[in-house]
């Protein structure tokens, strides 16, 4: 298995962003969303999947 993290800096990217993983990798298990703090005046979210 691997594991995958993707950081993210708006709702509409991780929107998007989640549509393409489930299409790329139907079988990708979604693990969890972190808060990593505000990096440049954005918000910057990770989100953890791994990969079967």
């Amino acid at each position: 298995m691997n594991r995958m993290e993707i950081l993210i800096n708006s709702a509409d990217e991780m929107y998007e962003t989640m549509q393409t993983l489930q299409s790329s990798y139907p079988n990708a298990t979604f693990e969890g969303l972190e808060y990593v703090g505000i990096e440049n005046g954005q918000l910057s979210i990770k989100l953890s999947y791994t990969l079967n």
